[in-house]
């Protein structure tokens, strides 16, 4: 029989061991207790309470030492939007990169919400070329909303409509450029046919009615009386208003008495000339010319009714002027108005319209003035900041002030921090005012984009 021989321990040995084996229990009992009670420590301070106080403005995230390739699409994006290139240059827009993320992650959250800001900014455009009648600009922001939400059905179709009425316009157009008002009279039946075209239709008619009713001016300032009444004749069947025909017929009696003074009507035709010209003010101007005549025969109907229509002229320049967002041409523009003596009323609606355009045109390019308090915008929703829980558990307070634009819809955008007592305190920021609602800024009593600021303090 084969005999196993144990192993043999020296009792010293065994004593030995048993100590390390009772020691080791105990330490890890000790690490066990202590990671516990740092988990207690932190998951209650996660849920501590945050003070809030109203401060300065602007946002900027954290750095951060590592980023994606999309992180840093998604940032230019940002910046893009923010400088105002929403859809151009091509390859340096808002659009262009936050559809490189899409090509790179369908289905990516951020840069869908970013198509969709653009979305908005496309529509809010698409407003503003429709108040300034651009239809060309119009169609061009409805076929770009239904290239980018091709499930919207009704952006291509109101493309089409625009463009129907866009083209019966510059048909319109061509008849009245060429002053013939018989050629005028199938696109405007045409335009009175579509739907929302009525404004325009009614422009289209006034169109005709100040051409039948400058010609019939011209005819009787130089003495053509029978061309002057049937000019009158054929805007009556427009719809001719009874203080133009009175004003007209005083213009016809008015040369009937002049007719003889050959000098008399050859100012009155250099005036008409001078206004139909664009030439309103200035040295051989419309405005001097009807002057001059009301300065030898202060009733004239016709040099006064003249003096009317360069006012009226004067205001659709300035209107063309803010509508092309030629703001360095208003101050002389507007200077003209006044000593012309058009209506105080109208220069001043015409000075609140500027700045609207103004205040739109710069927030496009970035220079927002001095941002609002959030105190003294109206706050619908809005959200607490979690205390991050690395502070918490170092024991850290502070604060972080952070900008960001209101939007015409009270949506928040383009945060930044612009300055904060530590980096830990930036992201909790930035997803609480993300969360905040505004109610939109009126100004004039609509709604533009405006700058705000905000202070969030750390408090333990």
């Amino acid at each position: 029989m084969n005999a196993r021989s144990e192993p043999v321990v020296p009792p010293r040995a065994k004593a030995d061991l048993a100590g390390l084996t009772r020691s080791f229990g105990l330490a890890s009992m000790v690490v066990l207790i202590g990671v516990a009670s740092a988990w207690f420590v932190v998951k209650r301070a996660a849920d501590a309470p945050v003070q809030l106080d109203d401060g300065d403005l602007l946002v900027d995230v954290g750095q951060r030492s590592q980023r994606t390739g999309i992180e840093m699409l998604l940032e230019q994006a940002e910046v893009a939007y923010a400088a105002g290139r929403i859809l151009e240059p091509r390859f340096d827009s808002a659009l262009y990169f936050y559809q490189s993320v899409l090509a790179e992650a369908p289905g990516h959250q951020a840069a869908n919400r970013g198509v969709d800001r653009v979305v908005e900014w496309l529509r809010a455009e698409l407003a503003a070329a429709r108040e300034t009648g651009e239809a060309v600009r119009e169609v061009a922001l409805l076929a770009q909303i239904a290239e980018l939400r091709p499930e919207d059905a009704s952006a291509e179709r109101e493309a089409a409509a625009v463009r129907e009425r866009h083209q019966a316009w510059q048909r319109f157009e061509r008849a009245i450029s060429a002053n013939d008002v018989a050629a005028a009279v199938e696109p405007y039946r045409v335009l009175g046919e579509i739907e929302g075209a009525e404004a325009l239709t009614e422009a289209a008619r006034e169109r005709v009615l100040a051409r039948l009713v400058s010609r019939a001016r011209t005819a009787a300032n130089q003495g053509d009386l029978d061309a002057a009444r049937a000019a009158v004749a054929l805007a009556e069947t427009w719809g001719l208003a009874e203080r133009d025909r009175a004003e007209l017929s005083a213009v016809i009696a008015g040369a009937e008495r002049h007719d003889g003074d050959q000098s008399l009507e050859t100012t009155l035709v250099a005036a008409v000339d001078a206004l139909e010209s664009g030439r309103l003010l200035g040295g051989d101007s419309a405005w001097r010319l009807f002057q001059d005549v009301l300065a030898e025969h202060p009733g004239h109907a016709g040099a006064r009714a003249g003096v009317l229509e360069v006012r009226a002229a004067l205001v659709q320049r300035i209107r063309a002027a803010i509508a092309a967002n030629e703001f360095e041409l208003l101050p002389t523009l507007f200077a003209d108005a006044e000593r012309i003596g058009v209506d105080a009323d109208q220069r001043a609606s015409l000075q609140r319209e500027v700045e609207y355009r103004e205040h739109l045109a710069a927030m496009r390019v970035g220079r927002f003035g001095d941002p609002f308090l959030v105190s003294e915008l109206e706050v619908i929703d809005q959200r607490a900041p979690v205390y991050p829980r690395a502070a918490v558990a170092r024991g850290i307070e502070g604060w972080v002030d952070l900008e960001f634009t209101v939007s015409a819809m009270g949506r928040v955008e383009d945060v930044r921090v612009v300055d904060s007592s530590a980096a830990l305190f930036h992201q909790a920021s930035i997803d609480a005012i993300e969360g905040y609602r505004f109610a939109p800024f009126l100004l004039h009593g609509r709604p533009v984009p405006v700058r705000a600021a905000l202070r969030f303090n750390y408090r333990m």
